[in-house]
């Protein structure tokens, strides 16, 4: 049996086309918060078989962290600059935190790291 969970509309309204990426990659939601009283701060856990991901919404700026072989967790940035992968050039030209995430868990998952 797999649990579904659901995830806050306030969470799905802010980064749709990430949740929808990662779930056609193969990840589901392991866990989700939402605080509307704390700037619409929010975090979500995703996994695959592989890897865990980690979502986080701080203030406005939104965060992607993967769970990594230190048993901590590492900003997808530094996970792939320490794989030898430039992400400055693959972020040069986004604003939209949506569009920067999308392109930072791409390439993360070409890489065969999630």
């Amino acid at each position: 049996m797999i649990l579904r969970l659901s995830i806050d509309p306030e969470i799905t309204e802010r980064i749709p086309r990430v949740l929808r990426y990662l779930k056609e990659k193969g990840f589901f939601v392991v866990k989700s918060q939402f605080s509307s009283s704390y700037f619409g701060n929010f975090v979500v856990y995703l996994s695959s078989w592989r890897r865990m991901i980690r979502i986080v919404n701080d203030r406005g700026q939104v965060f992607s962290e993967i769970w990594s072989w230190k048993l901590r967790w590492e900003s997808i940035e530094s996970y792939l600059e320490r794989k030898g992968v430039p992400v400055d050039a693959l972020q040069a030209n986004l604003t939209d935190d949506e569009d920067r995430l999308l392109a930072l868990l791409a390439r993360l998952i070409e890489r065969g790291a999630a």
